[in-house]
């Protein structure tokens, strides 16, 4: 798309609420376009260790960031743009938490893996943008990250307003960025090519370019895709197999050297997403009468390793 013509004068305050893998990833970029962040992280370990700022390894290097640091939502206050990048099964709770507490014109923006956190959002009153985006972090620490691929980040055109204002802050810093008018397309085809991949990843302990050239994982990974496409026709939206296969493939290697977000928890020893992107399908096709057995195994599998911590 062309630049956005936006006044950007004022420098921006971002807010980043969840400080894994994709948020020091965005908050890294946005310190490189000379706007001020926030970051809002609850763990008392994560925070301590952000207090003293974080650092992004990419290309062979390291740079080192400092910026704002707090742990309640509070902190938020003066944010023109907040991204919301807790685990979906969190978006509820952070709703809850953030109402009364922003500005009243900010901005909300969630890019979350799986499907529905940005009709969660929309309950406080604030201005929320959908979207999802393929870029590629690993989380290294507590407060340092790995950039993976470089994909692109795509948002809804609707709240034209905030719309623009996000767009160009985006563009600002660097971010490939595609603008749509069906976003809950682009949501669903992001959630197709997570089930496909997050789940196989975090059960074989692989990368994600290490996926198409496992002939056992790439016959799975079909599968999922057939059943989610089939599924996401209940939710009224049209998708194709085998461009999503295809494309499933693509990131896999687009994202080469990411282990994917279900991988990082299960190796951190924290649950997982499972339920809001293969789970979700899984029950929106009971709800239909209809059953998705490769995707309902799959969290089965997933929940079992969430269940040996029990027995450590």
């Amino acid at each position: 798309m062309g630049r956005v013509n936006i006044d950007m004068t004022e420098k921006e305050c971002v807010g980043i609420l969840g400080c894994g893998a994709m948020g020091l990833l965005f908050a890294a970029r946005f310190l490189d376009a000379d706007r001020e962040v926030v970051l809002v992280e609850k763990d008392p370990q994560t925070l301590a260790a952000l207090q003293a700022g974080f650092v992004l390894e990419e290309d062979g290097g390291r740079r080192e960031y400092r910026c704002s640091v707090g742990g309640d939502v509070s902190a938020l206050a003066a944010c023109d743009v907040v991204f919301v990048w807790v685990k979906s099964g969190d978006t509820k709770a952070v709703a809850d938490s953030i109402q009364g507490k922003l500005r009243a014109d900010g901005i909300l923006v969630s890019l979350q893996n799986g499907i529905g956190n940005a009709d969660v959002l929309r309950y406080t009153g604030y201005s929320v943008v959908a979207g999802t985006t393929a870029m590629g972090a690993t989380r290294l620490g507590l407060n340092s990250v790995r950039a993976g691929g470089l994909g692109e980040t795509v948002i809804g055109s609707e709240h034209g307003g905030a719309m623009q204002k996000l767009a160009a802050l985006l563009e600002a810093a660097g971010f490939p960025l595609r603008i749509t008018k069906s976003v809950e397309k682009a949501i669903w085809e992001k959630a197709v090519i997570n089930a496909a991949i997050n789940p196989l990843g975090a059960l074989l302990g692989l990368a994600n370019g290490q996926l198409p050239g496992n002939p056992g994982a790439a016959a799975v990974q079909k599968a999922v895709v057939e059943e989610a496409v089939a599924v996401a026709a209940f939710a009224g939206v049209q998708l194709d197999s085998p461009a999503m296969c295809a494309e499933v493939e693509k990131v896999c290697r687009a994202t080469a050297g990411n282990r994917c977000s279900m991988l990082q928890d299960l190796d951190a020893g924290r649950f997982t997403e499972i339920e809001a992107i293969n789970g979700y399908m899984v029950s929106l096709a009971a709800a239909n009468g209809k059953a998705l057995p490769v995707n309902e195994t799959l969290c089965q599998l997933v929940h079992a390793r969430e269940q040996t911590w029990a027995y450590v």
